[in-house]
């Protein structure tokens, strides 16, 4: 893997991971905009909990990006 190829996966990855803080999805952030409890039920707050976490996200979109470019 060369530098060039790492950079534009690297930016990639960023501009990704902004979007989706911007965009706010509603299986990963509460109606509120904080991050949702990882889990199966609800959190204390009356929310149900996910499987998909924004740290857990950003792990799928990196072995995307890696496995597509």
């Amino acid at each position: 893997m060369n530098l060039e190829a790492l950079k534009t996966r690297m930016i990639y990855l960023i501009f990704l991971i902004i979007g989706l803080y911007f965009l706010k999805p509603d299986f990963i952030f509460k109606p509120d905009g904080t991050p949702r409890e990882y889990g199966v039920g609800y959190d204390s707050e009356g929310y149900h909990k996910t499987f998909y976490t924004f740290q857990v996200v950003i792990v799928i979109m990196t072995a995307i990006i890696y496995a597509t470019f």
